[in-house]
């Protein structure tokens, strides 16, 4: 895939179901991101990671990985030539729950899929301080809106914002105006 616009990488995530509208699950979501679908789709994938490279914090020398976003921070870390390591996403200490080589003192990038809020992120940036990991950003591939933070100093930054990519669709006329109204503001 060659150097893609933004506008462009919306209709890829669109057209090949990685990103799905409409009301999804008990709580009715209003859209449906599958980042599990990536490695299904390379050229898209590899988009994605060159894309996020430039959010990784300076200094970065290592990459963590939340279990849900395996694929595309392994992507990133291909692409940046930053090593990640992964949390495996259970409740266990640090030390098995966190995979990969580090030591103690290496300054980490957060890599998560979708942005699901502070709490969702707080005990694993815990953990990660505890084995040695100083968490200097969070890196999201997807998140509706700009990531609101309440408590955290750690700056998040994000990729696709899926409210800015609802605008840009519905500008070219692919999905209804009334989609914006339902989306989470």
């Amino acid at each position: 895939m060659a150097k893609l616009t933004k506008a462009t990488i919306y209709h890829e995530l669109l057209d090949n179901g990685l990103v799905q509208f409409g009301m999804f699950g008990a709580d009715e979501a209003p859209c449906l991101i599958q980042v599990g679908l990536l490695p299904s789709y390379p050229s898209l994938l590899q988009t994605l990671a060159k894309g996020m490279s430039a959010l990784i914090p300076p200094n970065t020398e290592r990459l963590l990985a939340v279990a849900s976003a395996y694929a595309p921070a392994l992507a990133l870390s291909l692409a940046s030539g930053v090593p990640m390591v992964y949390s495996l996403g259970t409740d266990g200490a640090g030390a098995t729950d966190i995979i990969g080589a580090y030591d103690v003192g290496h300054p980490t990038g957060l890599i998560v899929d979708v942005w699901r809020g502070e709490d969702a992120i707080l005990p694993l940036i815990d953990k990660a301080e505890r084995v040695g990991l100083r968490i200097q950003g969070v890196i999201c591939c997807f998140s509706i809106g700009q990531p609101d933070l309440k408590t955290s100093t750690v700056p998040v930054q994000t990729w696709i914002d899926v409210a800015e990519m609802v605008e840009v669709l519905i500008a070219d006329h692919v999905l209804s105006p009334a989609m914006r109204d339902i989306l989470p503001r």
